[in-house]
């Protein structure tokens, strides 16, 4: 046996490894199945879907953010939007080689080499990183070890926590400029544009946290006394980190509802928790498709209209 077929097996048995795992996990449900479906039938859990569509459309600027700061290339929508619509659909495989292989069209369409274009690829993932482990550690005081009147003075303390996260996310900026010639790239000081770069990476990661803390406070046995709104962020943030560190997880699967489920444990049920969790990959994944479905037909809608513009010109 090949060793690419050897990955793709082991692949295939992590998956179902995975949904065995959940369907067991979920065997013994302390919310009745009835109230799961009313709560299905409602608007209120596609709020996260649709803010995941958002945080991929957040993303895909931000990469064009980054490719206009370090390769002096300013994409336009009708070339980025089918470019990351590629790339968001191959996290589905293994490694990293979707995510890069979806944003080659940029090497074929504009000159630009496959080490500098892995550069940009680099920068926003690291980026996303930092951004999310900034929330992650920030929105938190049980994260930084506080506790007592420091913990209570730190978790009303928004405004600063959202600073704090904004000053450690901004850290990417110098980093990636000094590591520049890891794509073929000379050092040079970043652009007042670029410091704007890790606030896309940081509005990304509230956006899908908002997304689900809406879903989470309609939920069955936990309306009303659930998290609050930041540490729902700093919680999808830590799972969606733990799941891009996970190479071998296609789309973080299973690191990220492991992630969610041991974090929602003060509130729900271990059972309960795992159904929620494999919810919100059903979502996710059919946001996925959705999100690429609408870039490539914004993409061509664009490029049409230009089409016509220029021709109605001549």
């Amino acid at each position: 046996m090949s060793r690419g077929r050897l990955v793709r097996w082991i692949k295939a048995l992590y998956v179902v490894a995975v949904c065995v795992a959940m369907v067991w996990y979920a065997r013994d449900l302390d919310v009745a199945l009835v109230a799961w479906a009313e709560w299905l039938a409602t608007p209120a859990p596609y709020a996260f879907a649709i803010a995941w569509v958002a945080m991929a459309w957040i993303l895909g600027f931000a990469w064009t953010e980054v490719v206009r700061a370090h390769l002096g290339l300013r994409l336009a929508a009708k070339d980025w939007l089918p470019l990351q619509a590629m790339a968001w659909l191959g996290r589905y495989l293994p490694g990293k080689v979707g995510l890069f292989a979806g944003k080659l069209g940029l090497v074929s369409r504009h000159g630009v080499t496959a080490r500098a274009l892995g550069f940009t690829v680099l920068y926003e993932q690291l980026a996303f990183v930092l951004a999310g482990l900034a929330l992650a550690v920030c929105v938190s005081a049980a994260a930084l070890g506080l506790d007592g009147s420091i913990a209570r003075a730190w978790d009303t303390a928004v405004v600063w926590r959202l600073l704090t996260a904004c000053a450690l996310a901004v850290v990417i900026v110098p980093a990636m400029r000094v590591s520049r010639p890891l794509g073929g790239l000379q050092r040079t000081p970043p652009t007042h544009r670029e410091w704007g770069v890790p606030l896309l990476y940081l509005l990304a990661h509230v956006c899908a946290g908002a997304g689900l803390f809406v879903c989470l406070r309609s939920m069955p046995g936990m309306e009303g006394a659930g998290p609050s709104m930041t540490y729902v962020v700093g919680l999808l943030a830590a799972a969606n980190v733990a799941g891009i560190l996970a190479v071998f997880a296609p789309a973080g699967l299973g690191v990220r509802e492991f992630v969610l489920v041991a974090g929602l444990a003060p509130w729900l049920p271990a059972s309960d928790a795992v159904v929620l969790a494999a919810v919100l990959r059903v979502l996710s994944v059919a946001a996925d498709l959705c999100f690429s479905a609408l870039a490539w037909s914004f993409a061509r809608l664009l490029g049409s209209t230009r089409s016509q513009r220029q021709a109605e010109g001549t």
